[in-house]
């Protein structure tokens, strides 16, 4: 969990480029396809975290 929260996650969001650089579309497309690809990052680390605590809760209490 730490590796994914401090390092991996950190570096996919830093890298401001998701995008082909042999891409010919003008640069307002280009933006506005590496926003909604920054925007899809988003969701799915939100939507992952969400995953993790719902299995969490639902775990219920483990005695030793």
């Amino acid at each position: 969990m730490y590796l994914a929260c401090c390092d991996f996650i950190v570096h996919e969001f830093q890298n401001g480029r998701d995008i082909y650089d042999g891409d010919d579309r003008k640069e307002e497309e280009l933006a506005k396809t590496q926003k909604c690809i920054s925007f899809l990052k988003f969701i799915f680390v939100v939507l992952g975290f969400a995953v993790v605590v719902t299995i969490f809760s639902l775990g219920g209490k483990h005695d030793h």
